[in-house]
């Protein structure tokens, strides 16, 4: 089974592109070379911590993503996996930014 399976697999685990105003997420996986470049240039990497500021209808999912925020379109949303991050846990999933080695936190 390959990673991108496995966190499929994962109940726990949403697409980017299913976010809600509010939610705090974890980056877990970019499925795909092209994406994950794109995903780069923007700041988003597997392990980032992002919260979701607003969707707007039809159109690209704004992100806070440190001190930034940034529209992302529906289909880059689409092929980032993220799991989201319990408010107890929101602390130590904000750490995982400054890592260079994902090591998902207790919940996230």
């Amino acid at each position: 089974m390959t990673k991108s399976e496995s966190l499929a697999a994962d109940p726990m685990n949403t697409t980017l592109d299913r976010a809600r105003r509010g939610d705090e997420m974890v980056v877990m996986l970019v499925d795909d070379e092209q994406a994950r470049v794109t995903a780069i240039r923007f700041g988003i990497s597997e392990g980032a911590k992002v919260t979701c500021v607003t969707r707007i209808p039809a159109g690209p999912i704004v992100l806070k993503s440190g001190r930034q925020e940034i529209a992302v379109g529906r289909n880059l949303a689409k092929r980032i996996c993220v799991r989201p991050c319990p408010a107890e846990t929101a602390p130590v999933c904000a750490t995982l930014a400054d890592v260079d080695v994902f090591v998902p936190c207790e919940g996230c």
